[in-house]
């Protein structure tokens, strides 16, 4: 995590963060229900592209080092994007 996503943290979310981090065997038991990017894409049926934009914009997973992690509640809740213009919005010719 940077600086600037410690700061966006509310409190109660950075004491359940200090709390995991605090015993390893929590740690192990966040870590075993979470999926890489390209796991997730495949699952999903999306581009790893779209996994990772959603990664990147917060909508999905969370970031450790370089890599994005997404648990398994969040593929099993996601809804894909909609994608292309709304229907009934003015073309600009």
């Amino acid at each position: 995590m940077n600086s600037k996503q410690i700061r966006e943290m509310t409190p109660a979310e950075a004491e359940a963060l200090s709390t995991v981090l605090a015993s390893p065997a929590l740690v192990k038991s966040v870590m075993q229900q979470t999926r890489n990017a390209t796991y997730t894409a495949e699952k999903l049926g999306v581009s790893l592209r779209t996994v990772q934009r959603l990664c990147k914009a917060g909508k999905l997973g969370f970031k450790i080092g370089k890599q994005f992690y997404i648990t398994d509640h969040e593929i099993a809740n996601f809804t894909p994007p909609v994608m292309g213009r709304p229907q009934g919005s003015p073309n600009k010719a």
